[in-house]
């Protein structure tokens, strides 16, 4: 007998209805991310330019042209892209921001230069053997605010003050026809001291074979005598090369890397010429080199620079009429320590002071 067989409902049933598919939603997102990816490879293409300009900077500046134009040259325009890429990731790239802070430091410390003192931080030296107060100044020939010069004088309470570009027989300040010892020569170099100074000797333009002034100095301290250098080296302009250069005479940029061969052999001249003087040396002056110079990490990296050692900021000396840089630099030998360094004000010149606390400490 044949059963009748029931269907079952269940697999009857109609099937459900499909969900629908918002392909306008999912073109949005596949859109969003395209422009996500687009905003990090931006980001870190920029990381790898800066590495690029960095390493152009370090190995090549004041050894290549290029590398010395960018040398010499403002570094903040670099710092535009970044304004825009951080824009782009705010709005479409969370993931961007990686790339965008590790240019941000780039561009802040190797780049540019920002100091931290991490040293002075940890601990400070002791000022039980002596400490001075030393002032650089380059008076840019004398065009500077007497005035404002002379108070800067009263407030900072220099022991030992230099100067490079200072002419000769140009005013004093008052404060100096006040027991203070001052020495000028070569038409460009001025030392004044509270204490004697008993010693000086003088490299002249015609034995660094380009134009450059150094003056060696003892002088008579309470605690022992002190060797000092007044030092202004030769300009990476030269006769007007780089601004020729820079004007689109393309035959100067080879003049460019000859200048700048005289210039670390006047550089390593002085430092020859130095190390006949017994030490332990301070170094002050204008000597137109950034830190990042091969020129300065190659002849001066023995000594130690104030503002690295003690100094905040980025120290900028110099100034045209839209950048600055710190080319001017107090510079010492073991025996002394930075305790404080700063950069004075506006005085007329082109170049600011810049100030330094050293403290004897013998090499300990």
């Amino acid at each position: 007998m044949e059963t009748a067989l029931t269907p079952n409902v269940a697999y009857l049933s109609m099937p459900s209805p499909r969900p629908t598919i918002d392909v306008e939603a999912l073109l949005q997102a596949e859109k969003k991310l395209s422009r996500a990816r687009l905003v990090g490879r931006l980001c870190w293409a920029y990381v790898v330019l800066l590495l690029v300009y960095w390493t152009v900077l370090m190995w090549w500046g004041d050894k290549w042209w290029p590398g010395t134009l960018l040398l010499y040259g403002p570094r903040w325009p670099v710092a535009v892209p970044l304004v825009m890429l951080m824009m782009l990731a705010g709005q479409w790239s969370r993931r961007a921001w990686l790339p965008c802070v590790i240019a941000g430091l780039m561009l802040v410390f190797p780049l540019t230069g920002f100091n931290i003192p991490f040293g002075t931080l940890l601990g400070s030296a002791s000022e039980e053997h002596g400490k001075l107060r030393i002032v650089s100044f380059n008076a840019n020939m004398g065009k500077i605010k007497m005035a404002v010069w002379e108070d800067f004088l009263k407030k900072s309470e220099p022991d030992i003050v230099v100067c490079q570009e200072w002419p000769l027989g140009s005013t004093r300040p008052e404060l100096w026809s006040q027991g203070w010892h001052v020495q000028e020569h070569l038409g460009n170099l001025l030392v004044v001291s509270r204490w004697p100074i008993v010693k000086t000797e003088l490299l002249r333009e015609n034995e660094l074979n380009i134009r450059g002034y150094v003056g060696w100095y003892e002088i008579n301290t309470p605690f022992g005598p002190l060797c000092l250098a007044d030092l202004h080296l030769p300009t990476p302009r030269g006769e007007g090369e780089l601004e020729e250069a820079l004007h689109g005479k393309w035959h100067k940029f080879g003049e460019i890397d000859l200048l700048s061969e005289r210039r670390l052999h006047a550089s390593r001249y002085v430092k020859e010429w130095l190390a006949k003087y017994p030490g332990p040396m301070i170094l002050v002056g204008d000597f137109n080199l950034p830190c990042d110079s091969t020129i300065y990490g190659d002849v001066w990296n023995r000594y130690h620079d104030a503002f690295n050692e003690a100094g905040w900021g980025w120290g900028n000396t110099k100034w045209t009429h839209w950048y600055g840089m710190r080319i001017d630099h107090i510079l010492h030998e073991k025996a002394w320590s930075c305790t404080k360094c700063w950069v004075g004000p506006q005085i007329g010149s082109d170049h600011l002071p810049l100030v330094a606390d050293l403290v004897f400490t013998g090499g300990n």
